[in-house]
């Protein structure tokens, strides 16, 4: 996520960071220059969303239902970190290995 942000920073974007929980990480974002933000302090509007879990993938599909949703999905491990498969909730999902894009393939994502 680190990366991601840095890099969208870099390009020009505005970029806001999102957590439930804020801890060492959250402090480590914006030590780097990263607004960080929990729930009830997101902003009203943004132009996409990238997430990394189904929750939150639920979460901000629920909150800007008219934006593009990008899911990146790391690992088959994690159950948590696998994209839902509701309708509507991503637009596009990212894999990051072989493995991933099989999976995610045959969820018909």
């Amino acid at each position: 996520m680190l990366t991601v942000t840095e890099t969208l920073q870099a390009l020009g974007h505005d970029v806001t960071v999102h957590a439930t929980e804020v801890g060492a990480a959250a402090d480590l974002d914006r030590d780097r220059g990263l607004p960080v933000v929990t729930d009830g302090e997101l902003p009203e509007a943004c132009d996409g969303v990238l997430v990394q879990d189904g929750v939150h993938a639920c979460v901000m599909a629920e909150r800007y239902p008219a934006v593009p949703r990008v899911f990146i999905a790391h690992t088959t491990l994690v159950n948590v970190q696998r994209a839902p498969q509701v309708p509507d909730v991503v637009n596009a999902v990212v894999v990051l290995n072989d493995r991933m894009a099989h999976r995610c393939a045959g969820n018909g994502l």
